[in-house]
């Protein structure tokens, strides 16, 4: 591990196509990794790994809060074709206003 440090790494999706990858790489650098998704079991088992079980449509805020606490860091990937489709604003958590973000500047191209 090249920071000495190992972090307690929450992946959400992480029986998607990048969320497992993510994991993968997680493991191997030998960080501690828990998959969220509704069947984390999916990917496998590791020494390091911990599956949370959930559906992120159906959990409550609570739940989630549960889920999540005690993590260093918190991964979630999104699909290509979603940041395709949605990439041009980000989110109303501004208080009604939009953040104008292009694809170059989610996917980190400059």
């Amino acid at each position: 591990m090249a920071s000495g440090k190992q972090l307690k790494v929450a992946v959400v999706g992480s029986t998607g196509y990048a969320g497992s990858h993510v994991c993968i790489e997680l493991l191997s650098r030998g960080h501690l990794v828990s998959g969220v998704s509704r069947n984390p079991d999916k990917i496998g088992t590791h020494p390091h790994y911990k599956s949370i079980p959930i559906d992120l449509e159906t959990a409550s805020i609570a739940q989630l809060v549960d889920a999540l606490t005690g993590h260093d860091v918190v991964v979630k990937y999104l699909s290509l074709l979603y940041l395709l489709l949605t990439c041009s604003t980000y989110g109303p958590h501004t208080g009604g206003e939009n953040l104008p973000y292009s694809i170059a500047h989610v996917l980190g191209s400059s």
